[in-house]
């Protein structure tokens, strides 16, 4: 993702708004339709400029959830709908995705706790983590300790 890039965004919606672009006077206006930011804000109160990676990072801030336990039966009714599935011999893990342009899954996952139980567990983060990233994750409930993003 180009750092550079910057977007207009605003409390009041959870998309960006379009790209940000600065002009000839250095005002950032509107990349399609060429509204200034103070244009903007009259439509979007408290629009502000960010990069296009802090946009991002944010939102994926705001939907992350800690792992919580779940049942088997919770596990195995969303696996019909899951992608990206990784199995090791001590876990599993599949993802059903939120929204695919927002880039959000529910991870699912299977595994051993500390006293070899099998235990199911759940959570919201990006859909690109990888199953590694995934339990570690998930390790603190495994270890019966709390999750600290």
């Amino acid at each position: 993702m180009d750092q550079s890039k910057h977007v207009f965004v605003s409390p009041s919606i959870a998309s960006v708004i379009d790209y940000a672009v600065m002009d000839d006077q250095g005002n950032w206006c509107s990349l399609f339709t060429g509204q200034t930011q103070h244009e903007l804000s009259e439509v979007y109160p408290g629009v502000t400029v960010t990069t296009e990676a802090a946009f991002w990072q944010r939102l994926y801030d705001q939907v992350r959830t800690a792992p919580e336990e779940i049942s088997q039966a919770v596990f195995d009714q969303a696996a019909p709908d899951a992608t990206n599935r990784a199995q090791l011999p001590d876990s599993l893990s599949y993802m059903v995705r939120d929204a695919k342009c927002a880039n959000v899954a529910t991870i699912f996952v299977a595994y051993y706790d500390a006293d070899g139980l099998r235990r199911f567990a759940r959570f919201r983060d990006r859909a690109t983590l990888t199953h590694r990233e995934v339990m570690d994750v998930v390790s603190p409930l495994m270890a019966g300790g709390v999750y600290d993003a």
